[in-house]
């Protein structure tokens, strides 16, 4: 195990700007029937990209490791690529040793790893732009697939040789009726997401921490208040369109506990408010949770911060833009002005409010307008697709009837769990971030609308500041508007995540949540001493 995703700074190329002088690598998805014959995964190569217009599998160029310039690992390379190109990963099997191809003219090395997906799987990959169609094509055919790329056909027509040497010895036929003892590595997408997480601020964490803050921020500080109460002040018998009393009585916190979690905060932290839709709890919860209780007993690692680590939105939405910093992302938003953060990667920049009101009034709609909206702009995961999966893959020695029972049981505590809310129009889930002052301006900046930095507000903690502070609150420009975008992925990061406070106000009632998180535990422990 031990995957780490590095932080890449992109594809090497020769001084002659060829692409992949590192060579590249893929994966090569097997799917077994009942009767153990193997589909492999094609995807289409749409017009206008590298090979376009042939039949290929996820993959592509190694790229190099931030800092030390060195090539990623080619495993870590397939799983990026297919990442990249196909949404999520299946759950299944990688063996460790590929398929090599190597050009004897140019010396360009592709590694293309095997990929077993459980039996019978129902799993199918989302394609990108890049290509524009996907197709499981039986393994014995494949070869004579039209338009197929020369490298995967060499690779097929010499599988069966190459994974004989590649799997000691044991030859991986056309029709696999049992898992091949290889000492493979399991990919689950709980084990991949947590060995995926580290940032590029986590170097620099606690040297951030350990510096002194300009001193006109320090003098701010000190008469630093509730932000949410500082915006109420300005703002006596008013709330903004929209908000009234009943929609304040279905908040699932009280204004009076907000303002009392940032008063306790508001001389060492900054507060960043985002909303996202309940129907992701408690499929957002639970996978969490679920993920927690997976990894602990193995990952030692980040076994003593899993409990700090938060996911946004989908647990299992992944950053595309890997390599990226708050400063990369404000540059890149400033050259591409007509892009969302969408469009810089998925949900790499999480919208926010600082505070619980500021904001929602104008057509920015940002944060926490999106529970006064209802925010129904995320899908919910589908649990019993990846809860069977996860659980399947990660425990292959436990019987079926035994893993099926485990993944009902945890789907009836998420059935449970809705059963006993209380019905009401407004059921968004409002995340509240804290910040330590000395990472804002790692973590975070100011942006005037569509994701954009604002010019006027550089500074992001001085800007934040003084919003919290009285006498200086009227005098940040674009105070009315102005959003912070905080980078998502940090809330994720084991070595940022223990600094933050992120508290996620939901529906459901700490004991609901205690007894859920119980339940999963105790389900998950069972199935480790099956095992």
């Amino acid at each position: 195990m031990g995957l780490k995703y590095p932080q890449l700074n992109g594809a090497s190329e020769t001084p002659h700007g060829e692409w992949g002088c590192d060579g590249g690598a893929g994966l090569c998805m097997l799917k077994p029937d009942d009767s153990g014959r193997c589909s492999i995964l094609l995807l289409k190569n749409a017009q206008g990209t590298h090979d376009e217009g042939l039949w290929s599998v996820p993959g592509g160029a190694i790229e190099r490791i931030a800092h030390t310039n060195k090539p990623e690992d080619p495993l870590h390379c397939a799983l990026r690529e297919t990442l990249e190109e196909v949404y999520r990963l299946p759950n299944g099997q990688v063996w460790t040793n590929p398929i090599v191809l190597r050009n004897a003219h140019t010396g360009f090395t592709y590694r293309l790893f095997l990929c077993l997906l459980p039996t019978n799987s129902q799993w199918n990959p989302s394609i990108r732009a890049e290509h524009n169609a996907y197709s499981w094509q039986a393994l014995e055919q494949a070869a004579h697939t039209s338009e197929l790329h020369p490298g995967v056909r060499c690779a097929l027509d010499h599988m069966a040789q190459q994974w004989a040497t590649a799997i000691q010895n044991q030859p991986l036929s056309f029709a696999v009726n049992a898992t091949p003892n290889t000492n493979p590595l399991y990919i689950t997408e709980a084990q991949f997401a947590l060995r995926n997480l580290e940032t590029p601020v986590s170097s620099s964490v606690e040297a951030s921490l350990a510096q002194a803050l300009p001193s006109e921020t320090q003098a701010l500080i000190e008469h630093a208040e509730a932000p949410t109460r500082v915006w109420l002040s300005q703002h006596p018998n008013q709330l903004p369109p929209g908000w009234d009393q009943d929609t304040i009585d279905k908040l699932p916190v009280s204004i009076p506990e907000i303002i009392r979690i940032e008063d306790e905060h508001s001389k060492s932290h900054v507060v960043a408010y985002h909303a996202f839709a309940d129907s992701l709890l408690p499929g957002h919860w639970t996978g969490e949770v679920l993920m927690k209780a997976l990894c602990k007993h193995e990952s030692a690692g980040i076994r003593e911060n899993l409990n700090h680590l938060s996911w946004h939105r989908n647990p299992f939405e992944i950053n595309k833009n890997r390599g990226r910093d708050v400063h990369n992302l404000m540059e890149h938003t400033t050259n591409h002005p007509s892009r969302d953060n969408g469009d810089v990667g998925r949900f790499s920049l999480l919208s926010c409010n600082p505070s619980l009101f500021q904001n929602t009034d104008v057509d920015a709609m940002e944060s926490t307008a999106d529970y006064l909206h209802d925010a129904i702009n995320v899908a919910p995961p589908n649990l019993k697709e990846w809860i069977s999966g996860m659980l399947h893959t990660r425990f292959p020695a436990c019987e079926n009837a035994r893993i099926n029972k485990a993944s009902d049981d945890i789907l009836h505590l998420c059935t449970q769990a809705s059963n006993a809310l209380p019905t009401t129009k407004k059921a968004s889930v409002l995340m509240q971030v804290l910040i330590p002052h000395a990472l804002v301006n790692k973590l975070a900046y100011i942006s005037a609308s569509n994701g954009i930095p604002d010019s006027v507000n550089p500074d992001t903690l001085n800007t934040l500041v003084k919003l919290k502070t009285p006498h200086t609150n009227q005098e940040v420009p674009n105070a009315r508007s102005l959003q912070i975008r905080l980078l998502a992925s940090t809330l994720q990061d084991p070595k940022v995540a223990p600094h933050l406070k992120v508290n996620l106000f939901s529906r459901y009632t700490s004991s609901q949540q205690g007894a859920i998180k119980s339940r999963i535990n105790d389900i998950i422990q069972g199935l480790h001493s099956d095992s």
